[in-house]
């Protein structure tokens, strides 16, 4: 269990780059996946990251007509829609698209009718997502996020926003076409799949952003290229037998067949859920204090995005449609080294979105604390407005960098809480200092100032 929740993970440049060297370990030894790694790898000069990131999606996109079947504590099943946001994250030169157009060529090859066209209008793709052929099946492919995000801001009240998040939950999805007439989608399985540079996603950003609803369900699979191809060396033929591939696995258009079996399900028993669950536990929720309480909110999200991943990594080794797929730990392995570096990636992007709001914050707690030694947590918390947790967090990095310290304070009729701490800045006051102002405080009944 100790081996799952340590990362293997490989070198970083500025904590959210994923370079090839740190992807191997996400890449199995065979099967479907490691052989389209070694041909995107191959043919463009691409990072790694960005072909895993690609193809995931859109062989999510042709296993949306599988059920996943997420086994609970109490042994029951829960039925987790397959899909995936995928957002890949690099500078211009950086072949963003180089990553994403040799899978998306795949992907239309296994099943081009769920492909929805970039610039269509949210009553269009509905529209064809109602399609027999499409089934509620698809994948919406913009080349520029940013548009994305532009468009998912809130404040309207239908917009491209409300329409996604409302396609993630899996369905029925409605539409009204007339007063009292709808076109109905009884089952969704949406996926997405984006690029943008850096500095855009950053001016295009805002801190709220990350604990609103879109953001945090994105994976966002940042990289920089490490070397140059002259010459792409795509082959189609070859991205055409990947169509074949993933369509045989995924079953795509099975359902309108009456002599194929339907597609069996993706099991992920309760001794694999665990794995993951411990993983999320150890590494986000322990240290949900250490994490600006915005950024917690993307992470809380990793638990569920591996749920998919872990389905992705078993169902490439299945050859047919008819098969049960099973999650095994090996699958289970590799979804936690892709969420140590998904978690990287959040953490890095995360810090160059908000460093003024951080700023702020913690300018506006050391200069309440100057001005008020002796002050508690709870007092600070109601002059600052900010969260518990974010108000630890800022506390905890003060007194590492010494910029603070604090008195162990008995409970009085001003603090009737015991273990309360009293605050204060020792450049400008000292404990002996602080301890006469609480005790003639409390004698004068009043609180120091």
């Amino acid at each position: 269990m100790l081996q799952v929740l340590v990362s293997s993970m490989g070198p970083l440049t500025k904590n959210w780059h994923v370079l090839d060297d740190a992807v191997g370990d996400c890449i199995p030894e065979r099967g479907l996946i490691r052989d389209y790694m070694d041909y995107a790898s191959s043919a463009t000069d691409a990072p790694q990251w960005y072909h895993l990131g690609s193809f995931l999606t859109t062989f999510c996109t042709a296993l949306g007509y599988r059920e996943l079947r997420v086994q609970r504590e109490d042994r029951r099943y829960h039925h987790e829609p397959l899909r995936l946001w995928s957002v890949v994250v690099g500078a211009s030169g950086d072949r963003k698209n180089g990553g994403i157009n040799p899978a998306m060529r795949v992907l239309r090859h296994a099943h081009g009718v769920g492909v929805l066209p970039a610039r269509g209008s949210i009553e269009g793709w509905h529209d064809q997502l109602a399609d027999p052929q499409c089934g509620g099946i698809a994948l919406l492919h913009r080349n520029e996020f940013s548009g994305l995000l532009t468009s998912s801001q809130p404040n309207y009240l239908r917009d491209l926003g409300d329409w996604l998040l409302d396609s993630y939950e899996g369905g029925p999805f409605d539409r009204r076409i007339r007063s009292a007439d709808y076109i109905s989608v009884p089952r969704v399985r949406l996926s997405l799949l984006a690029g943008i540079p850096p500095d855009i996603f950053s001016a295009k950003t805002n801190p709220n952003d990350w604990a609103s609803g879109f953001l945090p369900r994105i994976c966002l699979w940042a990289s920089a290229r490490t070397h140059y191809k002259r010459v792409p060396a795509e082959d189609s033929d070859v991205e055409r037998e990947f169509g074949n591939r993933i369509r045989r696995i995924g079953g795509c258009g099975s359902w309108m067949d009456a002599e194929t079996p339907p597609p069996g399900p993706i099991i992920m028993p309760k001794e694999k859920t665990e794995i993951l669950s411990d993983w999320v536990e150890a590494e986000v929720e322990r240290k949900r204090y250490e994490f600006p309480e915005k950024l917690f909110s993307a992470m809380a999200r990793l638990q569920e995005k591996g749920y998919t991943l872990a389905a992705l990594y078993a169902a490439a080794e299945a050859t047919d449609s008819a098969s049960i797929v099973t999650v095994l730990d090996k699958h289970v392995e590799m979804t936690i080294e892709v969420l140590h570096r998904l978690k990287a990636t959040l953490e890095g992007l995360y810090r160059e979105v908000s460093p003024n709001a951080e700023l702020r914050e913690e300018n506006s707690i050391l200069e309440i604390i100057r001005h008020n030694p002796g002050i508690t947590t709870r007092e600070l918390q109601e002059l600052v407005q900010v969260s518990r947790p974010t108000l630890y967090r800022h506390l905890n990095i003060f007194i590492n960098t010494n910029e603070i310290e604090y008195l162990e304070i008995s409970k009085d009729k001003y603090r009737p809480f015991r273990g309360s701490r009293a605050f204060y800045d020792p450049n400008t006051i000292s404990p002996q200092q602080l301890k006469r102002l609480i005790n003639d405080a409390n004698s004068n009944d009043q609180l120091p100032t």
